[in-house]
């Protein structure tokens, strides 16, 4: 019964950072600020600017 409570492990090693991610992006009510190092910047970041999602940049 235990191992049914309790959450199986994910394929993606940042499944976890995924669901965050989406969390903060559907509960947003009009923009959405992501701040990342620009040497080295996350998977999602990437994702989400390959999907043609509009970015701001800090003058």
């Amino acid at each position: 019964m235990e191992q049914a409570l309790l959450a199986q492990p994910e394929d993606f090693p940042d499944a976890e950072e995924r669901r965050l991610l989406y969390v903060a992006l559907t509960r947003a009510r009009h923009r959405v600020w992501l701040l990342f190092n620009k040497a080295q910047p996350s998977p999602f970041v990437e994702i989400l600017q390959a999907l043609g999602v509009p970015v701001a940049r800090k003058p």
